[in-house]
């Protein structure tokens, strides 16, 4: 007997220490994530708090008053309610305390959030979030048995509840308050209930099937997209009545007939369920509101952020890989970690993908990924119409119903792989590896994303460059601004690194404004982004120097074009004035120029060959001449790192300066990539009477000039190649044959 119950237990314990480690890893994600910081999290204890206080619904037309999120079916709010009702939240609007920046808000964070024992509304959001994590745990527990049932092997349910547990996004969806993680437990149990009709018919009566459409109701009652499982339910019960038909073996047209009687009274029983558990609500709604779903309601408190033009379908699938990414990273809008790691997760999903494919050829297998299919294929459904007409809906945790049946596919699509001998071996490196993941993103991604900014050092400011500096009348100084890269291929991401200065007391928060302008003058990109994101506004700081990270993104262009950056301060309440540069009517200051990469023009041939070469990063090839303008024609040998200035000095037969051009290129060398031509235009007085050219290049901070030299490799003297002119400079400079024909090639 002692065997027997140590052979039933044995299997648990590794599925016991997951679950432990994913709770130990919520309450470490708790205290990790400032409060409120999780996705739309203010808005949802809003709604929590709302019904402790009045112990009613909320008046779904008063959004404005007091969340959006108050349109949202009210379960998850009314329990997590419960654990909070006997605690004083007056001190709300202390500790929550919001800025909009665009459609996002961000909170700044007191000192009450690190109180220990916490007290208030931060003891009730932790409980909150406590209560989140609980639901994730469960949901676990429900992953591995919904897995055991469908494919009976432990190592295949356990890796899937390990990707569960230790799948960064689940982890932080099951340590904020939110009722995602509550649709997550609802479709995990629904799927179980349905799994468990479908795989033992000893459980296949009526109230079973009363049962599964009553866990459809709470995912409803939990967030509108759990109606969502209605679709894999009533495809299981079809598939269960068409099965036991077919086991009486009886004429086809009487067997589809009563199949399809037998059908039907199971997914009425269904709807039965789901009318008594979610049926009041959809009462509730229509007389309050008009609509079951209260769907005007619905669609007003999201109207902010509905798109102007929707998504077609070619855009919608542009959006793929970000939702793909979303589901393991994208902590929060703008948390992510090193795209190398996205890399691996794409190719871990690809390579699950493939071996989900190759599973199919089982036969034993083909139902159980069926009906995992058409539960993520019913999450999709009920998906793409927000993804169409909503903005930052690009996030895998609007699939929530689905987030039972993604975890079992990717389990069964990584082993698929092995041989089964080594899926003991293979599923414990993976969750070993997914454990430490989770836990490393901790400390590389959440904490130092809300670490308070630190000022730098004495030294540091020592060492930072002494130019560039700009002065707003805001009270903050531009100490200086540089870019990861000047040269912009399409889809390339460029980071903008500045150091900010307060030098007196900034009176209110503002936000950075960023624009991006072609050198005609068109707009290229504007954005405005929250300094230091989010974690300290601009009123909070002190007189140290602080430096902050800007991402820029920018679109394809069908030619390459120089372009400049412009950076400045707005502010982020009404009437949103900007600030001045102190001394100036203007509102932003140049930090940078940057080339965005397209085609490039076609190379054009110089009328004259003459080649010299400066400082081993710039050839001259050529030249052409009429009357006093003088157009160079050059070759990038390597990148610049600097912007060079071109002089073109027009001599007499005695050697004397006559005329002279000094000018930066108009394309700035700091630009040019390896092997790019450049054609450069000239005007020098008296150019056409000169008996000889003396051309260069200097750096204008330094006046040092470039090393000139000849084709043959000698050096041009004081760094100047000399064109000489037979007729007043209208004849071709004398080259030997060998020499042209170097040129040539």
């Amino acid at each position: 007997m002692l065997r027997s119950l140590q052979s039933r237990l044995r299997p648990k314990w590794p599925l016991f220490i997951v679950v432990t480690l994913f709770v130990t890893l919520c309450v470490a994600y708790n205290f990790a994530l400032p409060l409120f910081e999780g996705d739309d999290e203010g808005d949802h204890f809003r709604y929590v708090n709302y019904i402790a206080d009045h112990l009613s619904l909320p008046d779904l037309n008063q959004t404005a008053e007091i969340s959006h999120e108050i349109v949202q079916p009210p379960l998850y709010y009314a329990i997590s309610s419960l654990f909070v009702a006997w605690i004083n939240r007056s001190d709300l609007s202390d500790v929550m305390r919001p800025y909009k920046v665009g459609n996002i808000y961000f909170f700044d964070h007191t000192d009450a959030e690190t109180v220990f024992p916490p007290r208030g509304t931060v003891l009730a959001v932790r409980l909150n979030r406590l209560l989140s994590s609980a639901l994730g745990a469960a949901s676990i527990v429900l992953i591995y048995q919904l897995t055991l049932l469908l494919f009976d092997h432990t190592e295949v349910a356990l890796l899937a509840a390990g990707l569960t547990a230790f799948n960064p996004k689940f982890v932080q969806m099951s340590s904020v308050v939110s009722n995602d993680i509550a649709v997550a437990f609802a479709g995990a149990l629904t799927l179980f209930c349905l799994t468990r009709v479908l795989r033992r018919p000893e459980h296949g009566g009526k109230r079973a099937f009363v049962a599964l459409g009553a866990c459809i109701g709470l995912a409803f009652l939990c967030k509108t997209n759990g109606l969502a499982l209605f679709i894999p339910a009533f495809a299981g019960v079809a598939y269960l009545a068409y099965r036991e038909e077919g086991e009486e073996r009886q004429p086809l047209k009487r067997a589809m007939h009563n199949t399809a009687r037998r059908a039907y009274r199971y997914m009425g029983l269904c709807l039965a369920g789901f009318l008594l558990v979610a049926g009041w609500y959809l009462v509730y709604c229509q007389v309050l509101y008009g609509n079951p779903l209260a769907w005007s309601q619905v669609q007003l408190a999201n109207e902010a952020l509905r798109r102007i033009t929707p998504l077609n379908l070619v855009e919608m699938a542009g959006t793929i890989p970000e939702i793909v990414a979303t589901y393991w990273n994208i902590l929060r809008y703008g948390i992510h970690w090193a795209l190398v790691i996205d890399i691996i997760f794409d190719l871990l999903d690809a390579i699950a993908l493939v071996g989900v494919c190759i599973r199919l050829a089982h036969r034993r297998s083909q139902a159980a990924l069926a009906l995992l299919s058409v539960d993520v294929f019913a999450s999709l459904i009920t998906f793409l119409p927000w993804l169409r007409d909503y903005q930052m809906t690009e996030n895998a945790r609007l699939l929530a119903p689905a987030f039972a049946a993604l975890p079992v596919l990717l389990a069964v699509g990584l082993l698929a792989w092995f041989p089964e001998t080594l899926w003991r071996l293979v599923s414990r490196v993976l969750i070993v590896a997914a454990a430490a993941g989770a836990i490393a993103a901790i400390w590389l991604v959440l904490v130092p994303t809300y670490d308070a900014p630190h000022y730098l050092t004495a030294a540091e400011e020592r060492a930072l460059p002494s130019t560039g500096h700009v002065q707003f009348n805001n009270g903050i100084e531009l100490l200086y601004a540089s870019l990861s890269t000047n040269r912009i291929s399409p889809g390339n991401e460029v980071t903008l690194t500045v150091y900010w200065h307060a030098t007196r007391f900034v009176e209110r928060p503002y936000l950075v404004s960023l624009q991006t302008y072609s050198q005609d003058g068109v707009s290229i990109d504007r954005r405005v982004i929250q300094p230091l994101g989010g974690r300290l506004n601009t009123a909070q700081w002190g007189r140290g120097v602080l430096r902050d990270e800007y991402h820029l993104h920018y679109p394809p262009v069908d030619k390459q074009m120089v372009a400049q950056v412009y950076i400045g301060w707005i502010e982020y309440d009404p009437p949103y004035r900007v600030a001045h540069l102190a001394g100036s009517s203007a509102v932003s200051a140049q930090i940078a120029e940057i080339k965005l990469r397209g085609a490039r023009p076609a190379d054009v041939k110089p009328p004259r060959t003459f080649s010299t070469t400066f400082g081993g990063i710039i050839r001259l090839e050529g030249y052409d001449l009429h009357g006093d303008t003088l157009q160079l024609y050059w070759r990038g040998m390597a990148a610049p790192d600097r912007n060079y200035t071109v002089f073109v000095h027009a001599m007499n037969v005695q050697g004397g300066l006559v005329g002279q051009s000094d000018q930066p290129m108009h394309y700035p060398t700091s630009l040019w990539d390896p092997g790019e031509q450049v054609i450069d235009v000239h005007t020098v007085p008296d150019l056409s009477e000169a008996a000889s050219i003396q051309i260069g290049l200097y750096d204008p901070t330094t006046g040092v000039r470039l090393h000139a030299v000849r084709l043959d490799g000698t050096a041009w003297p004081n760094d100047s190649a000399v064109i000489e002119c037979n007729v007043a400079c209208g004849g071709q400079p004398d080259l030997s044959e060998q020499d042209q024909s170097v040129l040539m090639r």
